[in-house]
């Protein structure tokens, strides 16, 4: 009949709703209810939502047992249906709506942000102290910074998706050759390969983690391939000036190579630490700290790569690694709703830090370090001079770094800080997608939409909101970028056409 013809179509259990029961109140009797214990009153609650005025549609039942007893021979009970209606922030969490109407959630959204962008500059137009102020820059800003963080991505994307394709073919293929005739994959490929030499047969019980054994192998022979490449690219290969005598001389790539490989496995190794945090039963609980948490530690670690590696340029994939796990684990959110508004609140801390943390960063830690050192100083006078020392190389440190200090506030050091902290983040927005489609297609491998309790249908909605808030992100970053140029003076969009210039030039 048709309920058949319509079974027959179903590729999925997620199709179906499921009602899930609820037995709780069993706790509450009097001895051991585990067993032997039947309810008298079974509820039925069932939330739908009105989609006009003639139609609903169920999204959501629970069946609740109560009222317990241990008589066996009474065979009555009471059933009670209850119906009532989601309102529209239920409905979101249930992914209730079409995907038209979550369309328009995610661009008022994104709209959202962009008019916080315009506001914020509009207030530091009208309040700025600069002379001439800088002009609003939209498609010039735009054309300086657009392209290049595109053809980066791509550059970077293209090889790792050949790669992460053809290791879903090997480990998933018959997903798509054998789906009929072997729908388990017992026969495909590497499945028929045994586990131990000293296995007799393959244990079909086991094919599910040997696969997940292999898909790590798989990734982890991509991460490492990716490290080889990385240290060759950022680090060309230039000797020291200078002879050693007999002895070979030491190269300062392989010793910049092996601080960056050496840093970017303890910072992968770091990373992991924190996705599995994130597993954490009660992370969505205390995602918003979370989320606060993380921003601060990214400024801790940022600092400790800068100095660890020496340049910029070796540290902005490390830290850009570092934003793709932020973002990650904000879908361990107890649901949509609170994914969506720890997008809001990110966005509002990244002005925070942007516009103020960032760019004053560099003169906090100098401002501590000179409150610090003159407190050594002060006690240092307190002491014996045969105890203290020689006082003249603090006050000769505290001056020199005073004088370092105000030479650097005259260089372009705060500006390339903030650029490269805005080139991390771009990357990390762009990037962000691929790593959701790569945790959906090794759902039962990775199985971090299990453990974020994410169904496969609901991570569209995912998906979908990391790629229509791009294009207003890259519009708020311009106005961020702008903002800049009149809260501290900065000439960045000079610079850049300065910088695009001389890079089109450079084989001339």
């Amino acid at each position: 009949g048709g309920g058949q013809r319509f079974l027959d179509t179903v590729t999925t259990l997620e199709t179906f709703i499921p009602a899930k029961v609820s037995r709780s109140p069993a706790f509450n009797v009097v001895g051991d209810c585990a067993a032997s214990c039947f309810p008298r009153r079974v509820t039925v609650d069932i939330s739908y939502y009105q989609v006009d005025v003639h139609s609903k549609r169920v999204v959501q039942v629970n069946v609740i047992y109560d009222k317990f007893d241990k008589d066996s021979t009474n065979d009555e009970y009471e059933l009670q249906f209850k119906f009532y209606p989601l309102n529209y922030q239920e409905l979101v969490t249930k992914f209730a709506f079409t995907r038209g109407l979550f369309l328009m959630l995610f661009s008022y959204i994104g709209v959202g942000t962009v008019i916080v962008a315009m506001i914020y500059w509009a207030v530091l137009r009208l309040t700025t102290s600069l002379e001439n102020p800088p002009q609003l820059k939209i498609l010039g800003y735009l054309w300086l910074t657009f392209p290049p963080a595109l053809g980066g991505l791509l550059l970077g994307l293209i090889p790792i998706s050949l790669v992460t394709a053809a290791s879903f073919y090997l480990v998933n293929g018959y997903t798509f050759d054998t789906s009929e005739s072997d729908p388990d994959g017992r026969r495909w490929l590497f499945a028929t390969t045994k586990l131990q030499y000293s296995d007799v047969a393959i244990d079909p019980d086991l094919l599910h983690l040997t696969r997940q054994g292999r898909t790590g192998l798989a990734f982890l022979t991509m991460a490492i391939a990716s490290l080889y490449f990385t240290t060759k690219l950022l680090v060309p290969k230039k000797k020291l000036n200078g002879d050693h005598g007999d002895a070979k001389p030491i190269t300062t790539s392989t010793w910049k190579r092996s601080n960056l490989l050496v840093s970017s496995i303890l910072m992968g190794l770091f990373l992991v630490g924190i996705v599995e945090w994130s597993f954490w039963e009660s992370f969505g609980t205390y995602i918003w700290e979370a989320i606060i948490l993380m921003k601060f530690l990214g400024i801790l670690i940022g600092q400790v790569m800068d100095n660890q590696l020496g340049e910029a340029l070796l540290s902005a994939p490390v830290m850009t690694a570092f934003g793709l796990v932020q973002a990650v684990v904000t879908m361990s959110a107890n649901d949509f709703m609170d994914f969506l508004l720890s997008y809001i609140v990110g966005f509002g801390f990244l002005i925070l830090e942007r516009m103020y943390i960032g760019p004053l960063l560099s003169n906090i830690l100098n401002w501590s370090y000179n409150v610090f050192s003159a407190m050594i100083h002060s006690v240092r006078k307190l002491l014996p001079p045969i105890i203290s020392g020689d006082q003249n190389d603090s006050t000769s440190n505290i001056e020199d770094s005073e004088t370092v200090h105000e030479e650097n506030e005259e260089t372009l050091e705060p500006l390339l800080g903030s650029y490269t902290s805005y080139s991390c983040d771009v990357l990390s927005l762009l990037y962000f997608p691929f790593i959701m489609v790569v945790i959906m297609i090794f759902r039962e491998e990775a199985e971090m939409m299990k453990l974020y309790n994410i169904k496969e249908s609901d991570m569209e909605y995912y998906l979908l909101f990391a790629l229509v808030i791009i294009p207003f992100q890259i519009a708020a970053d311009i106005f961020m970028q702008n903002s800049l140029e009149l809260l501290h003076g900065w000439k960045t969009f000079e610079y850049l056409e300065y910088c695009r210039g001389r890079f089109f030039q450079r084989g001339r």
